[in-house]
């Protein structure tokens, strides 16, 4: 998370729960301040679009419920992720995960 720049984009709320904000994710900086002089805001856009598209195959919603829609930007304006990562990249960091570190079964972590 900090080495891609996820890990400012999230703060704990009232209740204690850990909220994503996507004007904070660094992976997205130009894009969301409209620099689109910027060498990286092509990329950050291409990176958005892909996302977009993932959450709404996976049926994303935001914490309020609300179901995940991908919309062109208005004015330049991109509507906010509803989380840092789709779950297919997040299934695909664990299986990474789990080949370099290894996968410990439940049986097995009970012997340790």
């Amino acid at each position: 998370m900090r080495g891609d720049g996820t890990y400012d984009a999230y703060k704990l709320n009232a209740d204690g729960e850990l909220e994503y904000h996507f004007e904070d994710d660094l992976r997205f900086t130009a894009l969301v301040k409209g620099y689109t002089s910027d060498p990286k805001y092509r990329e950050q856009e291409a990176l958005y679009r892909a996302m977009a598209r993932q959450f709404e195959i996976e049926g994303a919603i935001y914490p309020d419920g609300t179901k995940f829609k991908f919309e062109p930007p208005i004015k330049g304006v991109y509507k906010a992720l509803p989380q840092a990562y789709t779950n297919k990249q997040a299934h695909s960091y664990k299986a990474m995960a789990d080949k370099l570190y290894g996968y410990y079964s439940h049986e097995k972590k009970a012997l340790m």
